[in-house]
């Protein structure tokens, strides 16, 4: 029960990477840009 609750709280402190995502489109000059807190979740969901 312990190891659980240690875990949870390793979860609760851990700090995602942040940054600035571009998608741009191949044809022509469009671009979309994004900040975020989390960038791995972005990615992740923009791909899915």
């Amino acid at each position: 029960m312990d190891r659980k609750k240690e875990l949870k709280m390793q979860y609760k402190q851990m700090k995602p990477e942040m940054g600035i995502i571009m998608v741009r489109a191949k044809s022509g000059n469009k671009y979309f840009l994004q900040g975020t807190q989390n960038l791995k979740g972005f990615i992740n969901r923009t791909k899915f």
